[in-house]
């Protein structure tokens, strides 16, 4: 069963060149990592300080292997001034829900 993840990232002023300069790097990176099936990236329409992405997973292990690996790498703490939404699938659909340290949509 695939899973969705829509994660939102509010940056300082002033860093969402950073951000988006971190995820020019990682993103091609990501989409060859085995489960991935799409990952989209966008500045928010009604806030330019706010980036957001929009994935698709095989599976919510796939996903967990993905943050891993971001984890392992540095770029997580990369992007330590923002905070971190995230939204699966099947979380909802089981009315259970994944808190990274940000707000739960």
């Amino acid at each position: 069963m695939s899973i969705t993840c829509v994660s939102e990232f509010p940056c300082a002023p002033g860093k969402i060149d950073e951000l988006i300069k971190i995820f020019h790097e990682a993103l091609p990176l990501a989409r060859g990592i085995s489960g991935c099936e799409k990952i989209y990236f966008s500045i928010s329409e009604t806030d330019p300080n706010v980036a957001v992405t929009f994935e698709i997973w095989n599976s919510k292990i796939d996903h967990e292997k993905y943050l891993s690996q971001l984890t392992a790498n540095g770029t997580l703490s990369d992007i330590q001034f923002c905070f971190c939404l995230l939204y699966t699938s099947d979380a909802a659909d089981e009315g259970l829900g994944v808190d990274l340290g940000g707000r739960r949509i």
